[in-house]
């Protein structure tokens, strides 16, 4: 433990933001100032702990472990924002995201019809009616639900009126300035008939409460992740800095800031809090020099914010391949040649913006007998066990010149018994057909085929249908489906790790591979003309940089996009600058 870190733990200032860089420690730091704090007489009970994710606060709980028997830290409450709001304003049940979401899109439907009716601006012009309409249809898109729930709450918390809150990270809405009011009093109607509030709501009734003298027995409050706070969370923070006879202590990195779709905007704590004493932590015990160049060039850092290391690694290194059959052969040679020089695969992250890049990598690590593990995704191997056991159950038929029964299929997937009848016939019938396809591929597809429906439907789950899917590419390396799935059992538990960079908040790998830094994928083009989301887009790039403890490859190839009809040439704009090019290797 250094002096500055020292005068940290043990600072006696009441109001502290604590500037951290990615891999400084701050999670030992804020252990070692609860630790310090209860050597100095300050009782477990009175302390909380706060963070803005569930994967967060079990994070801490973890970390506290090894220390709770030598200071009693088990008393610590640990807490996600939302839990702490609910438990103090006594609420048991509050409108999670889905609901709200439904409920408000009812508040636009009726805005909606009522204008249609003229019930709503009945004085209105034809064309200026029209407007409106085609206004009121876009904000019933899903994204703008969620868009618009968060304005609202962010208009609570912030006790302004719509109009005054459209601007920063809800810049995007003001063309929407005069039907919005409307739609916040509707929804606030709908709300009251349910007797029911919302996440927002819950944030606000929370400072109300706090400012009418509710009970606070917490005299120590330190955050983890401040920088994804929503502004809703931060006044609730600055309400309870406020209370007399209270110490608060937060941890961020404002370039580490990516849930501005969530409601997260990162607002210094002097911003709204008197008398904050700033310290940096400034020193990466993570990443190695070159990759701290890379990240503090991608930040745009000034000299004085950039990150400090100990230790010097290689060059970060882009590679650009033609198509994207290319670009993922040479991610997966990439990855066996870390894992034949020795690389434990669980060592190893894939990291993308969109999902959709990650799938052919995984499929073709698959063929080559290579593992993966999907961050956020629950994967279990008895499905494609399942869809194999179908397979064998055919090729035992077709090898005894028998029929596929129905009770052969009962007893194949005792799963089927309370499916209709009719159901399971039709299925049966698919399941004839697929003796006549040659290739073990092939089968595997039908019979997929087959399970998905009996699971529920192709398109019900969409993460069952993948998880089923990515397995076929196995295929090509066995004859049947026996050596499949003795293949299958055989593969380790532990795999290479994918996922987005959002998953990926938090945590680290020896080596990174970020596919898809394409502009247009990265950033994203829904953000590239939106200055609020360009910064959150460019601090996603920093934090896939800044998982890595090694090495770092970023890859880019020019991609056609199905959604947008468009094609995306170019390299992300972020790595097109000088300063970035400098720090990178081009493979």
């Amino acid at each position: 433990m250094n002096t500055h870190q020292n005068r940290i733990i043990k600072t006696k200032a009441n109001r502290v933001e604590v500037k951290a860089s990615p891999g400084s420690g701050k999670t030992h730091i804020l252990i070692q100032r609860l630790q310090h704090l209860i050597s100095t007489g300050v009782q477990a009970e009175q302390i909380l702990v706060l963070s803005f994710s569930k994967i967060a606060v079990a994070e801490i709980r973890r970390r506290m472990l090894p220390v709770t028997t030598s200071r009693d830290l088990s008393k610590v409450t640990v807490s996600t924002a939302h839990s702490f709001a609910c438990w103090l304003i006594k609420r048991k049940v509050v409108l999670n995201d889905k609901a709200a979401e439904l409920l408000l899109s009812r508040a636009i439907k009726s805005v909606l019809k009522d204008c249609k009716k003229r019930v709503l601006w009945p004085d209105d012009p034809p064309d200026i009616r029209r407007r409106r309409l085609k206004l009121l249809d876009e904000l019933s898109e899903p994204f703008q639900i969620m868009q618009v729930l968060r304005l609202l709450a962010f208009s609570r918390a912030s006790r302004k009126n719509v109009a005054e809150s459209l601007s920063g990270q809800f810049e995007t809405l003001r063309i929407y300035s005069r039907v919005l009011p409307v739609i916040r009093k509707r929804y606030s109607a709908l709300k009251k008939a349910k007797g029911a509030i919302d996440y927002g709501d819950m944030l606000v009734q929370a400072v109300t409460a706090i400012e009418g003298g509710a009970s606070v027995p917490y005299t120590h409050i330190l955050v983890d992740e401040y920088q994804d706070c929503s502004a809703a969370q931060t006044h609730l923070l600055a309400q309870l800095g406020r209370l007399q006879g209270r110490s608060i202590m937060v941890f961020g990195d404002q370039h580490q800031g990516i849930f501005g779709f969530a409601g997260g905007g990162y607002m210094s704590l002097s911003n709204v809090l008197d008398g904050v004493r700033e310290f940096t932590l400034p020193t990466s015990w993570r990443l190695t020099a070159q990759t701290a160049a890379l990240a503090s060039a991608v930040a745009q850092h000034s000299l004085k914010q950039a990150i400090n290391t100990r230790r010097k690694g290689e060059l970060p290194v882009l590679v650009t391949d033609s198509t994207l059959d290319n670009q993922t052969k040479h991610i997966v040679q990439d990855i066996q040649t870390l894992i034949d020089g020795g690389t434990p695969p669980e060592q190893i992250v894939v990291l993308a913006r969109i999902k959709a890049l990650l799938n052919p990598i995984e499929q073709l690590l698959l063929a080559r007998n290579v593992k993966t593990k999907r961050m956020g995704t629950i994967r279990n191997r008895k499905h494609v066990l399942r869809v194999l056991k179908l397979v064998r159950m055919v090729e035992r038929c077709e090898q005894a010149k028998e029929k596929v029964m129905l009770k052969m299929l009962i007893k194949a997937l005792p799963l089927i018994k309370d499916v209709d009848d009719e159901v399971c016939k039709k299925e049966l019938l698919k399941l004839k057909k697929v003796s006549r396809v040659p290739s073990l591929e092939g089968r595997y597809r039908l019979c997929a085929g087959v399970y998905l429906r009996f699971m529920g439907g192709v398109r019900k789950n969409a993460d069952l249908r993948a998880d089923v899917s990515r397995w076929e590419p196995l295929c090509c390396g066995h004859n049947d489906a026996r050596a499949m799935r003795a293949a299958v059992r055989a593969m380790s538990a532990k795999g290479v790790v994918t996922g987005t960079i959002h998953s990926a908040k938090g945590g680290e790998w020896d080596h990174v591979l970020v596919v898809g830094v394409t502009d247009g994928l990265l950033p994203l083009y829904l953000n590239r003309d939106d200055d609020i989301s360009l910064i959150e887009e460019r601090n996603l790039l920093y934090v896939a940089i800044t998982r890595a403890r090694d090495t770092v490859r970023l890859y880019h190839t020019p991609a056609n996009h199905a959604r947008s009809r468009r094609r995306f040439k170019n390299v992300s704009r972020f790595l097109e600058e000088s300063a970035v090019r400098k720090t990178l290797m081009l493979g």
